[in-house]
């Protein structure tokens, strides 16, 4: 009784998906309109470039960092190219303004602390 009963709502909900609705992408959500249809386009696009901004973002923290535990000498030019991308980040919106701000506070910290130690 019961396999039958879950294979019942399986079918109702197949039937509901391929009645008008569409699904686009990874998205979990069904599409009822044209416009909804855009939108998630919309959101899965802006998704990718906030994530590949991110990343990038991340790894120019990331080597700024490494270059000042290693005192190299180009740590200082590290440090302003990892800040232009937060504030790039910041004024795309995929960072926040005081997220970029906070991350900025605390490479430079770090630069600081480094520069008088040495």
């Amino acid at each position: 009784m019961l396999p039958t009963a879950m294979q019942w709502a399986q079918n109702q909900r197949e039937r509901r998906l391929t009645k008008n609705a569409v699904a686009i992408g990874r998205s979990r959500f069904v599409a009822n309109t044209k416009s909804a249809e855009k939108m998630i386009r919309v959101a899965e696009k802006k998704r990718l470039r906030n994530r590949a901004v991110k990343s990038a973002v991340k790894t120019f923290i990331r080597k700024a960092e490494r270059s000042i535990v290693a005192t190299a000498d180009e740590a200082q030019s590290l440090v302003v190219l990892a800040i232009s991308r937060l504030d790039k980040a910041a004024s795309k919106g995929v960072l926040h303004k005081r997220n970029a701000a906070r991350r900025k506070s605390r490479l430079m910290k770090k630069l600081n602390v480094a520069a008088a130690a040495s």
